[in-house]
């Protein structure tokens, strides 16, 4: 499961414990910051918006956008996905660094 020490409201709305015994495809609801992994059809999804080249919120402003048009949040349950540690983004530093230094 994604570290919810570190994004606990992003990803809690996917339910691991949940996940982790199901063996169908399970519904959950959109949650305020809510950052899951989707796959969609680019034709029946919101555009993301351009606007978002930096780091912070892209992807749960694109969430909320797709709960809004009608999107399902639906959880595969046996799928998942690796994310690899990496350095942190310039776009991150800078935000970063934003925060300290207003």
């Amino acid at each position: 499961p994604f570290d919810n020490s570190f994004d606990s409201e992003g990803h809690a709305a996917t339910d691991y414990r949940r996940w982790n015994r199901s063996m169908e495809p399970y519904e959950v609801p959109y949650r305020l910051l809510f950052e899951p992994m989707v796959v969609t059809s680019r034709r029946d999804s919101p555009w993301f918006d351009v606007r978002f080249r930096s780091y912070m919120y892209n992807k749960n402003v694109h969430a909320l956008a797709m709960a809004i048009t009608g999107q399902r949040f639906v959880v595969h349950p046996t799928a998942f996905l690796i994310h690899r540690p990496h350095d942190f983004s310039a776009a991150k530093t800078q935000a970063i660094a934003e925060r300290k230094n207003p």
